[in-house]
């Protein structure tokens, strides 16, 4: 059902989705399509490019989250590995096709929105204040202006909306309810049969000659792990700081260019009420005479909270008209112009916007204040030092890197350079005994990549964090004697065994019961460690906590009660399983239920999501992408 559905998706139904996303877009407007760079492009996707800045900030941003929501522990080797440079590539071919639809549909955000949106986020937000300067500093610590993140957040809230439209699944056939509610919520209960092969391995007779024999048959399994032994030098913050001087002088050039980061512009406490009018002219009248009404009472000696309350249109009436901190470019530019023009405690005269005729008062005023350069000097300072160690690292890894030749000695080297100097002894793969840098996945990988006597270039394990490897010794794995390897051998040898004895028992077990010369009642007495059990109710999902393994599961809703009995062994990872079904109980459920409903609104969900996926790949069927690898390889 679900991929008739996706291939619904991909045709008629996304069409006939397109036509009233169309309309419902309507009111938005049309906005500017963000130009893209077109020097050295990562990616080129449907005329448009990728740049190598857009593809880093957007890298790098992905890779700091994760690296808070890991404490730390992210590096950049790790993300590779995992094939997160990809999955940003991927998303942001993705987000560039589809603002390239929204753009065909002439989609767009109103200012008046993203402004509110950003007032009332809450990561902007000082006691419960919108905070300019808690805004501005956010976005710069993200290498952001307020421009770029705004242009990102109008692209943002098209793409979700589009998305949100087409992932819309407005009806679902009530059949199609009824069998998947049927499906998720019916309950089995069975009996099983189960040997767990461990419970053998004390049995089996292990001579010497069957160790020797087993030995020479695996004798690749057993082998010493692959040592190396690494002289490295460091480079990293602490090889630079004692060299870094900052002076007043620069402390000031730095607050003067960037004194936009130290200042809070001007805000105000307003209250407004709104009697909401169309264009209809009898309808402005009416709510130009109840503005007008509503400042008379005010002035009359009502507080204009209670009159808000009473007769305020607008959602801020409950609160008493109440906007909270208001600054520039937040609001409607008619209503921001008088409520700046008013003085604290003015009251203006109607104000008209789109929205109808608005009465403003200002109940405060909040005047610009610049932090002084006595009060930032310790900041600045700090963020100079870290601006100049980096650069430092920088230029001391050129040199580092000029330097590097196979003949050098490191300890010379790292002297002369103020280095970290550095030596382990024999250690293998994720050796206990590593310390700090050493743990390092690109460290170990590259300490093994080496031959004995081979000398990495500087290689970037973190952020400011510089190595250089040089493998003193290495000793490849070689085959263990049988004396050195007797206990691993036995093990193994044991485990295998008996994991072909007990399938060789429960197979002989399940055709005795078959054929009828074997009751399942008492089959546990057939040999000795075979433990009959029974479960309580359980669905094929298995959220509860004593649902059996999956493989179980996914057995018995194979079976039916004409045929209880499962005709093969199944083997969840540890145990050897008989299966018998003994019950079935079918859920009854009203539409208005919340567990019918909730499936359903999951049906909804995972279809929305298969349609999406297949807007997305007919966009990409569609336009031509091309990826240039190498550049991609650079980051």
């Amino acid at each position: 059902m679900l991929n008739v559905l996706r291939r619904s998706a991909n045709s008629i139904i996304i069409k006939v989705l397109l036509v009233f996303l169309a309309i419902s877009f309507g009111i938005w407007g049309i906005g500017d399509y963000a130009q893209r760079d077109s020097e050295t492009p990562v990616a080129k996707v449907a005329g448009y490019s990728i740049s190598q800045r857009e593809f880093q900030q957007a890298y790098e941003s992905f890779l700091n989250n994760l690296r808070q929501s890991s404490n730390g522990k992210l590096d950049k080797k790790t993300a590779e590995l995992l094939g997160m440079k990809q999955q940003v590539l991927v998303r942001m071919i993705h987000r560039t096709l589809v603002q390239d639809m929204a753009r065909q549909l002439r989609l767009s955000v109103s200012s008046d929105r993203l402004r509110g949106l950003i007032a009332a986020n809450p990561a902007f937000l000082s006691d419960g204040q919108f905070d300019e300067e808690r805004y501005r500093a956010i976005l710069h610590r993200e290498h952001l202006s307020p421009s770029q993140y705004e242009a990102n957040l109008a692209v943002d809230l098209t793409l979700s909306q589009l998305e949100k439209t087409l992932s819309q699944i407005p009806h679902l056939p009530k059949l199609l309810q009824k069998d998947l509610f049927q499906m998720e919520h019916e309950e089995r209960t069975i009996h099983t049969l189960t040997l767990d092969p461990r419970n053998l391995e004390a049995e089996i007779k292990v001579t010497p000659e069957l160790l020797q024999a087993y030995h020479a048959m695996h004798q690749t399994r057993f082998m010493t792990p692959l040592q190396v032994k690494v002289a490295y030098v460091t480079l990293d913050a602490g090889s630079v700081r004692a060299d870094i001087q900052v002076s007043d002088p620069e402390i000031e050039t730095y607050y003067q260019e960037h004194l936009a980061d130290y200042q809070t512009e001007e805000s105000r406490q307003v209250r407004h009420i709104l009697a909401k009018a169309s264009a209809d002219a009898r309808e402005s009248a009416q709510a130009l005479e109840k503005i007008r009404q509503a400042k008379a009472r005010i002035q009359g000696g009502d507080s204009f909270a209670d009159v808000a309350r009473q007769l305020s249109d607008d959602p801020s009436a409950s609160q008493g008209g109440d906007l909270g901190l208001l600054k520039h470019g937040m609001t409607d530019p008619v209503f921001e112009k008088a409520a700046f023009s008013l003085a604290e405690k003015g009251l203006s005269d109607p104000v008209k916007t789109d929205f109808g005729y608005h009465l403003i008062q200002v109940d405060h005023i909040q005047p610009a204040v610049v932090r002084s350069l006595q009060s930032v000097t310790a900041e600045i300072r700090s963020q100079i030092i870290e601006e100049k160690i980096q650069d430092a690292i920088y230029a001391r890894s050129v040199t580092l890197e000029d330097q590097l030749t196979p003949e050098v000695d490191l300890q010379t080297l790292a002297k002369d350079l103020r280095l970290g100097y550095h030596e382990t002894d024999l250690f293998q793969h994720d050796d206990p005994r590593l310390q700090g840098v050493e743990k390092q996945p690109k460290f170990q990988e590259s300490a093994f990549a080496l031959a004995k006597g081979g000398q990495s270039p500087p290689i970037e394990v973190s952020d400011n964090t510089f190595l250089v490897l040089k493998i003193l010794d290495r000793r490849e794995p070689q085959a263990m004697k049988l004396d050195e390897a007797k206990v691993q051998v036995e093990k193994a040898l044991r485990a295998e065994q008996a994991g072909q004895e007990a399938r060789k028992t429960m197979e002989n077990l399940l055709q005795a019961i078959r054929k009828g010369e074997k009751s399942w009642d008492g089959a546990e007495n057939f040999r000795p460690g075979i433990h009959a059990g029974s479960s309580a109710p359980f669905t094929y999902g298995g959220p509860s906590q004593t649902a059996p393994a999956s493989s179980i599961r996914r057995a018995a809703f194979q079976l039916s009660m004409q045929d209880p009995l499962f005709p093969t062994i199944v083997h969840d990872g540890k145990n050897l399983t008989l299966i018998r079904l003994t019950g079935i109980r079918h859920p009854t459920a009203n539409a208005d239920d919340p567990p019918y409903k909730k499936s359903s609104d999951a049906m909804r969900s995972e279809l929305g999501s298969e349609i999406w996926d297949g807007f997305l790949a007919e966009l990409r069927r569609q336009n031509d992408i091309q990826i240039d690898q190498k550049v991609l390889d650079t980051f």
